[in-house]
């Protein structure tokens, strides 16, 4: 398995970062991933937004590297798909649209308006 790690410049340009192998996405390969960052100058200090898949080995890590306030958001991707294997086929036209809808909101309070 390969678990990789791709940074978002501020115009939205990915750039590949690391790539580690590992016999799962385990907590010591994902740890080995961010130390790897660390040790080629990625200031663990500096506040920065992490999206993950939802792994807890990977925001375990995350937290343990860049501390307990690391801000870490669920891939919309990732927490689509774990809603759409729970739910019957007839709703998932509607709940993708009512998660699409959620999610260009720009202000949270309107989504109960």
């Amino acid at each position: 398995m390969l678990v990789a790690a791709i940074g978002v410049d501020g115009e939205g340009n990915k750039h590949p970062l690391a790539l580690v192998e590992g016999a799962t996405e385990s907590a010591a390969t994902v740890q080995a991933l961010l130390d790897n960052l660390v040790s080629r100058g990625l200031d663990p200090t500096v506040p920065r937004l992490f999206i993950a898949d939802g792994a807890k080995a990977l925001s375990k890590a995350i937290r343990r590297t860049f501390g307990l306030a690391a801000a870490i958001q669920r891939c919309q991707i990732h927490k689509a798909r774990n809603i759409m294997e729970r739910l019957p086929k007839e709703h998932h036209a509607a709940t993708r649209r009512v998660l699409r809808q959620a999610w260009e909101l720009d202000d949270a309070d309107r989504l109960t308006n």
